[in-house]
């Protein structure tokens, strides 16, 4: 299942948790939310899956400390110039 929230589009992972797959091009500056409710129930967010910024407008990005790995080319070719990784973060592709 995929669903949008705010501009940010998730995939459910599992029972309790999501992964970010992509951005609204209007979005610029963008704070991922620890957790995200869908059909009345709650998921932590714990990734930035591949290409999920790819192409986006976004310039600063504040990860949540739920997050737990960033794919490869997570943020390829965006216009990012900002970001900050979480203490929590494992995996890095």
């Amino acid at each position: 299942d995929e669903f949008t929230e705010n501009g940010l589009t998730y995939i459910v992972k599992s029972a309790t948790e999501v992964g970010v797959v992509g951005v609204s091009n209007d979005v610029n500056e963008c704070v991922v939310p620890e957790a995200v409710t869908y059909c009345g129930s709650r998921f932590n967010v714990v990734s930035i899956e591949r290409d999920a910024f790819y192409w986006s407008n976004v310039t600063n990005v504040t990860l949540p400390s739920t997050l737990t790995t960033i794919a490869y080319g997570a943020f390829r070719s965006s216009s990012l110039t900002s970001i900050n990784i979480p203490e929590g973060v494992t995996t890095i592709g």
